[in-house]
């Protein structure tokens, strides 16, 4: 039986160089690296490096500084425009318009097994309360994005692909909730989220139960209570959820 801890000491950074790659991986590489062009330059303007009112490189140069697709370079930048950061003005670029206190940037990187478990904790109380408004006030154009994230986690045996899904559906729940204070958070605490999913989906993996089919419908029974207006049974569904999440990492079956 491969336990948490043996998966742990494997080292944290290893986690995301030993995924086995998909036909499907060329995609989630292409978000990935958007997803770091997003943090290089968010680091940046947080830190000073780009005040307010500047103007960003421009896609091309972004490119080539990064050594990915301009197409890349425009996905993180429409991330960094949704949420106010910068503006783009037609034929003279990308400028500043937001600086973000450094002090909310990240919560703390997770160092530790002891870290994964504050952070399921955290969750738990987190996304319960998500849930229930999320089945309060979830539109029928977010029910409908949030079936697709749903449909996105089934039989993923690649864990990165996997993880990637699992966390677009927890997000697009929060977003559902119509408070972007539950979004920012689960936002910020991202990296954290990844280290400890990712253990879970390759400690589940070794495993000879089924345990990402378990996770599915635990999944399927978020939504489905959301979809029928039942924010009691949509905060529980989330609830059971995270807590046999929590159990599949620090209690062997």
């Amino acid at each position: 039986m491969i336990t948490p801890l043996q998966i742990f000491r494997t080292g944290l950074s290893a986690l995301r160089s030993a995924a086995v790659p998909s036909p499907k991986a060329s995609g989630n590489r292409s978000a990935r690296s958007a997803v770091k062009v997003y943090d290089h330059i968010y680091d940046r303007i947080a830190g000073g490096g780009f005040a307010k009112g500047e103007r960003l490189p421009t896609e091309f140069e972004l490119a080539k500084s990064f050594g990915v697709s301009r197409t890349v370079v425009r996905e993180a930048l429409v991330r960094l425009r949704d949420e106010g950061l910068i503006q783009s003005r037609r034929g003279a670029g990308s400028f500043v318009t937001a600086t973000p206190d450094q002090a909310i940037r990240r919560f703390a990187p997770v160092a530790s097994i002891g870290d994964i478990q504050r952070c399921y904790e955290f969750r738990i109380h987190l996304e319960t309360a998500a849930c229930t408004l999320a089945a309060i006030r979830c539109t029928k154009d977010e029910l409908s994005e949030l079936r697709a994230k749903l449909r996105a986690t089934e039989n993923i045996d690649d864990v990165t692909a996997g993880v990637e899904a699992d966390l677009d559906f927890h997000i697009a729940v929060t977003k559902a909730s119509h408070n972007r204070f539950f979004v920012d958070a689960l936002v910020s605490l991202r990296s954290g989220l990844i280290v400890g999913m990712e253990l879970v989906r390759r400690l589940s993996l070794s495993r000879p139960d089924d345990a990402l089919a378990l996770m599915y419908q635990e999944h399927q029974a978020i939504y489905d209570a959301i979809a029928s207006g039942d924010p009691d049974g949509a905060g529980a569904a989330m609830r059971y959820h995270l807590e046999a999440a929590r159990k599949r990492f620090f209690e062997e079956s």
